[in-house]
């Protein structure tokens, strides 16, 4: 039996959506989070309120809290609860402080253990103390990898660049398991007119919109950005005074996305060689067929390559370039989109990381 784990549940974007989605039939889910979700075949472990968004000291701070009281419920109380033995543990998260300290206080019986990693490489930021605290976490981490060739570990991650990064620090196997996208039942249909650009998901130095802005000059499509965004960046999007650029600044619910999606032609990616990611927006466009528009990104070059469901840009020529696709090579762009999502979505995951459960035990 697996323990599948999710220290983050309650955190807004995919935390408590990846833990929902893993079919557990055979195995228990524990996961820590502000109230019961009723999960079946799952243990509920209330979480520590921190506001983890107020700043970066607080968001280490909550990551280390939660997985801790997490790690230690699994070491020290999951017996009472499960009578069934468990041989794998599978982290969906990974924070190597606690990682190192789960595999210290359970030396002498350890399981097997997985532990999924979403990105790789730091997230770069413009304050001098910010970045500080990053390198000294991704120290950490490289530092714990290396360790954790020492013991009965595998890593999965969901593309083969961050499977290339990593194979350097670590020696076993690492699975490699495509980003799921949303399974979203539309017909795709030619369009006549194809003018209209999606930003979507927090707007972050390393996501680059506000160097899209200043290197692009949109004059014949219209940008939405729609995402949750500091006032800073607010207020340098609404001084560019360009009335083809329309903002909403929230997070998103989940009743509104298929709306927001459906009312857009392209998904932007304009991200930096800084971002470290796994591009969760670019997934959630291809369940609705949106074909993407990305930076010239190693993890972008490589996808777009193998699945032709978008085009990569040059600032110099944006609108030009996308002016050149028509209607007919939109509707294959678009079709090639939705086609890869219903071939990836959660229930391939779940197949995925049940196959690798079954395959170890």
């Amino acid at each position: 039996m697996t323990l599948i784990i999710q220290p983050y549940s309650f955190w807004k974007g995919h935390y408590f959506e990846y833990l929902r989605n893993i079919d557990s039939k055979n195995n228990y889910k524990i996961y820590c989070d502000e109230k019961n979700k009723n999960i079946k075949n799952s243990i509920f472990i209330k979480c520590f309120k921190i506001n983890y968004s107020k700043n970066i000291l607080l968001f280490f701070f909550a990551r280390l809290l939660n997985f801790l009281k997490t790690i230690f419920y699994i070491t020290f109380n999951v017996k009472k609860e499960i009578k069934l033995k468990h041989d794998t543990v599978h982290f969906l998260e990974f924070e190597p402080i606690s990682i190192l300290i789960f595999i210290l206080i359970n030396l002498f019986n350890l399981p097997q253990i997985l532990i999924t990693i979403h990105s790789v490489k730091p997230s770069i930021y413009k304050s001098f103390f910010k970045n500080i605290l990053v390198y000294v976490q991704r120290f950490i981490f490289f530092i714990t990898i290396i360790l954790l060739n020492f013991f009965k570990v595998k890593l999965i991650v969901h593309s083969k660049i961050h499977k290339e990064n990593l194979s350097t620090f670590f020696k076993k196997k690492i699975y490699v398991i495509n980003y799921p996208c949303k399974k979203v039942n539309i017909k795709i249909k030619k369009k006549k007119k194809i003018t209209k650009i999606l930003f979507f998901g927090l707007v972050r130095d390393d996501k680059g919109i506000l160097n899209f802005l200043n290197e692009v000059n949109l004059k014949k499509f219209k940008l939405s950005i729609i995402g949750k965004m500091s006032i800073r960046d607010l207020n340098f999007i609404s001084g560019l005074n360009n009335k083809n650029i329309f903002v909403k600044n929230s997070y998103i619910k989940e009743n509104q996305i298929k709306k927001i999606f459906l009312d857009h032609d392209y998904l932007v990616l304009p991200y930096t060689k800084k971002y470290a990611g796994s591009a969760g927006p670019m997934f959630l466009a291809l369940s609705y067929g949106l074909p993407i528009i990305c930076s010239k990104v190693d993890i972008f070059k490589s996808f777009l390559k193998t699945y032709k469901v978008g085009k990569l840009y040059d600032p110099k020529t944006f609108e030009k370039n996308l002016l050149k696709i028509d209607s007919n090579e939109y509707y294959s762009l678009s079709k090639k989109a939705h086609l890869y999502s219903k071939q990836n979505n959660w229930k391939h995951l779940s197949l995925n990381y049940n196959n690798i459960y079954n395959n170890l035990s």
